[in-house]
């Protein structure tokens, strides 16, 4: 039987594979006898030394002891629960030489077409050379185990799957640091780590109030810094210090040791009974943009909305009150938007028209230049609500000089102007007697005289807008008089565009 024995270097205090490959396998044929265990792989693993009185198989004994390998005809007697990740090796004259790397052929497949943990390496992996401690071929192998089980196959939370799929791993966990700490520029692996604060600013970010003091740190005591937030995650996150203080704020630090060390904050959970302090809040730095806490520009009855920024300001409530001209007060929709600057989308609709005061509130206090004052307008009307009928808006029947008439209903759609302009045949505007009566009930007369034949064209706007149908083409036949509508008394001064407000 094929015997699998898992690499446990953490059981050896700072074994690094079992934080960041704990599927890495050995794989042999241990027969009757104890497994071989390779002393420069474990030693370069914290792993166990040989065996007592055990020593390396050879051309000599390896039929005494083949070894296993996986093939198409020699499967992984583990199949599908095989972790996927093994060392292949064969018999040659030097020895025992691995022939590669990869997944479990148990999986059918080798690499990422079989089992969706397996890895695969193209460059094959020699026994002799990791026994013999060749540590570039050794660390990139690790390194490769890094990258694919602590960064690119993980799924972290606040991070969309379909654009983790488009990144580099590099570029993946840095994004997800960005994210994470929004109050700094980190753009790198080691110049923005210098001077601790940080990494300071990563632990409370992950679990707030475990460094609530990071802002105050001082940049001037890199180790302490980094010492003071490396501990608290070691013992309160679960995130081992697999490089020391004096390491990570180093100008000089490899940035692969930095990228091993931050990969595991991602997965990082905040055990019971930390020591979570109180961060010191600063309300003045909450602030407030948005369209509903403008001067101008909300209406009556619309909704204004507005967001609140806290990210810089502390962990606090956020609450709002509108209080309008005539000192009634009432309480805005505050909703939080769970992202990385800590927002609250805020919502309101004022009742009526004038001076309102807009209070936001933090932790209790005001925030920057909270209250604030807006002044709301009364709403503009809907044109669309607005129509027209009548039969000086029929394409015939109309005669030059003889005054016509229409109706306009705006019942319905609002407060706004109505407004009338008709152009004549040659494109003047100014050519045609123009009159508008209330009639009440939210109906307003249009009377004209067209004054030439042709086509004319009428626009009815209401609100600045076009109403429905809105312009009405008029053809105007020639007339052999003038004559007048004996209940409308058309004058001068109202050959003119008028223009009446009103309020349906």
């Amino acid at each position: 039987m094929p015997h699998h024995e898992e690499v446990k270097g953490a059981a050896h205090e700072g074994g690094i594979l079992l934080l960041l490959a704990p599927r890495l396998h050995l794989v042999w044929d241990s027969g009757p006898h104890r497994p071989y265990s390779a002393p420069g792989l474990d030693h370069l693993l914290s792993g166990p030394g040989p065996v007592a009185g055990e020593k390396p198989p050879s051309p000599a004994n390896m039929n005494d002891r083949p070894p296993h390998i996986h093939t198409p005809s020699n499967p992984c007697s583990l199949k599908a629960s095989c972790p996927g990740v093994w060392l292949q090796f064969a018999r040659s004259t030097s020895g025992l030489e691995s022939t590669g790397f990869g997944g479990c052929q148990g999986c059918e497949r080798l690499g990422a077409l079989g089992h969706p943990d397996c890895v695969k390496v193209s460059e094959p992996v020699y026994s002799k050379a990791i026994v013999d401690g060749n540590l570039k071929l050794i660390l990139g192998l690790i390194w490769t185990l890094i990258l694919h089980y602590s960064i690119s196959m993980p799924m972290w939370e606040d991070e969309d799957d379909e654009d983790a799929r488009k990144q580099t791993p590099k570029q993946r966990l840095l994004g997800w640091i960005q994210n994470k700490v929004p109050q700094l520029p980190i753009t790198n692996f080691n110049r923005d780590w210098q001077d601790g604060k940080a990494l300071g600013a990563l632990v409370d970010n992950c679990a707030p109030g475990l460094c609530p003091d990071w802002e105050a740190w001082d940049p001037n005591q890199p180790v302490e810094n980094a010492r003071e937030a490396m501990q608290q995650a070691d013992d309160w996150l679960g995130v081992p210090q697999v490089i020391a203080p004096e390491e990570i704020v180093d100008p000089n630090v490899d940035e692969h040791s930095v990228m091993t060390y931050l990969s595991q904050f991602p997965k990082a959970k905040l055990k019971p009974g930390a020591p979570v302090r109180s961060k010191q809040l600063n309300p003045k730095k909450a602030i407030a943009y948005g369209p509903g806490i403008e001067p101008q520009g909300n209406t009556v009855l619309q909704p204004a909305h507005f967001t609140v920024q806290t990210v810089d300001a502390g962990v606090g409530e956020v609450l709002v009150y509108i209080e309008d001209p005539e000192g009634h007060t009432e309480e805005a929709k505050v909703v939080p938007n769970n992202d990385k600057d800590r927002t609250y989308a805020v919502s309101y609709v004022p009742k009526v028209a004038g001076l309102h005061k807009v209070t936001v509130l933090f932790a209790g206090q005001n925030i920057e230049r909270s209250p604030f004052e807006v002044n709301v307008g009364m709403a503009l009307g809907d044109a669309n609500k607005v129509s027209a009928r009548g039969p000086g808006l029929e394409p015939v029947g109309n005669v030059a000089n003889k005054p016509t008439y229409f109706d306009i209903y705006t019942a319905g759609a609002g407060t706004g102007d109505v407004a009338v302009v008709i152009v004549d045949p040659q494109g003047r505007r100014d050519t045609v007697e123009v009159a508008l009566e209330d009639k009440g009930d939210s109906t307003f007369r249009c009377t004209y005289r067209p004054v030439m034949e042709g086509p004319h064209t009428v626009h009815v706007a209401f609100a600045g807008a076009p109403i429905t149908r809105s312009p009405f083409p008029v053809h105007v036949a020639e007339g052999k008089g003038s004559s007048s509508l004996p209940t409308v008394a058309l004058t001068q001064a109202r050959m003119q565009r008028i223009a009446i407000k009103f309020r349906a």
